[in-house]
């Protein structure tokens, strides 16, 4: 039987907000303003250098998954790499 290796589990690391925070940002994520949730986001992980983000998002075509993820890395879609 074939087993395979599955990638190491790296430290975790736990970011603490306020209620209103944690609030604002899925207000943001559900209202569809994408720029301000990766603002907030931004924002967030900006307090500590070493934190690492591992993001999966799914949703229909046409959604706005690409727009998040530039978004969160500051791009633009006429930007290279978008």
């Amino acid at each position: 039987m074939a087993t395979s290796r599955l990638p190491a589990v790296p430290e975790e690391t736990t970011i603490l907000m306020a209620k209103e925070e944690l609030e604002a940002l899925r207000t943001a994520f559900e209202s569809g303003d994408i720029p301000q949730a990766a603002s907030r986001l931004r924002e967030l992980l900006a307090n500590s250098e070493t934190t690492r983000l591992e993001v999966g998002v799914t949703g229909e075509s046409g959604a706005g998954k690409s727009s998040l993820i530039n978004a969160l890395r500051g791009l633009g879609a006429e930007d290279p790499g978008a």
